[in-house]
């Protein structure tokens, strides 16, 4: 990972990525309904975890969207 500045002097990380790992407790098919949990999975011959390919995470996925406080409620 290296840093750079930005236009106004702020620095910010250049090369860096989520690493993602996968770790299924239950997997169902959305086309034929079947279901595998816990145990059922290893029998399978699904992993216990694995990396997802940086190419396919996006980093905003891991960012909660902003939304403006409701200020009616602050301090309740």
């Amino acid at each position: 990972m290296d840093w750079e500045k930005g236009d106004e002097g702020e620095p910010f990380a250049t090369g860096a990525y989520p690493v993602v790992t996968f770790f299924p407790t239950w997997l169902e098919c959305r086309i034929c309904g079947l279901k595998l949990r816990y145990e059922e999975l290893g029998a399978a011959g699904i992993p216990d975890s694995w990396q997802l390919d940086q190419n396919d995470v996006d980093p905003d996925d891991f960012e909660e969207p902003w939304q403006e406080p409701d200020w009616e409620d602050w301090g309740r």
